[in-house]
């Protein structure tokens, strides 16, 4: 049994859920989850931020295409990010006192992506400025709105996806968040949260933004977008998920190798989306 997968609200205030203590593994140093898994994934790594796509983004229909893939990535995130929450907080009744690092560090993170600042003086999801943010640019938000308004109706994600005829690149890449998301442990989860979204992002959503902008391609809403999640991730989001990694991996080799697998799938998906925005480009033109 992977014991650092725990229920929603279970207690974890003596724990501390740390599964390292129990685990037979080999025991390595903490901090060898993330340096190693970020040399083993160095050239995946590089594949993401480095991918053809900040060569095509040079128009604003090509940005326009890139949003109305991306904008399902940034739906998919909060499933992660919930799962965390069940896992790390107590979201029951009655409600019992959680591990007090873990639930402040993936509440804040949970408070900032689910009602962030909107920039006008109100609050507003990551969602739904993304969304404003593909109305300015003038994207097809049909797509988005039709899957949102499904999953209202109580439809299943993957089902509403494919008879909504989601591009392929989008189906695989949200079946892989959420399989991860859904089955996965909570180390493995944490680590797609962490290498595959918070670590990444940052300077991911740099490259694009420089190649947008040697382009004269701007949108002011999706720069808001950009620029407030490499701020929030590099600064705070980043290194409070790297803390939850280091937690819940502990010095368990087993549970270090799980979550080395959980970003290798994350970078492999990420790649393979992005690819197919650079085909969909291609074939636009």
């Amino acid at each position: 049994m992977d014991m650092t997968k725990v229920l929603p609200g279970h207690f974890t205030g003596n724990s501390q859920h740390r599964p390292a203590a129990i685990s037979q593994g080999r025991m390595l140093q903490g901090q060898d989850v993330i340096s190693n898994t970020l040399e083993q994934l160095s050239s995946l790594r590089a594949g993401v931020v480095e991918h053809p796509l900040n060569q095509v983004l040079v128009t604003p229909a090509s940005l326009r295409l890139f949003m109305e893939y991306h904008i399902f990535a940034v739906w998919d995130f909060m499933s992660l990010v919930k799962r965390l929450q069940q896992d790390l907080t107590c979201v029951r009744v009655p409600w019992q006192p959680p591990n007090r690092k873990h639930a402040r560090l993936i509440n804040e993170i949970v408070m900032e992506e689910e009602s962030d600042e909107d920039g006008h003086g109100g609050y507003i999801s990551h969602f739904e400025m993304y969304m404003e943010a593909m109305q300015q640019a003038g994207a097809d938000v049909g797509l988005a709105s039709e899957f949102a308004a499904a999953l209202a109706e109580g439809r299943p994600a993957m089902h509403a996806l494919k008879e909504l005829k989601a591009p392929s690149a989008v189906q695989h890449f949200v079946a892989n968040t959420l399989d991860i998301a859904q089955h996965g442990s909570t180390s493995e989860v944490c680590a797609a949260f962490y290498f595959g979204r918070e670590e990444l992002i940052p300077g991911l959503f740099q490259k694009l933004l420089e190649s947008l902008r040697s382009h004269a391609v701007s949108v002011d809403r999706l720069n808001f977008y950009m620029e407030r999640h490499m701020t929030v991730d590099a600064d705070r989001h980043g290194p409070m998920a790297r803390a939850l990694l280091l937690d819940l991996c502990g010095n368990s080799e087993d549970h270090c190798r799980a979550a080395q697998a959980s970003a290798k799938k994350c970078l492999l998906a990420r790649i393979a989306l992005w690819d197919g925005v650079v085909h969909a480009i291609q074939e636009s033109l």
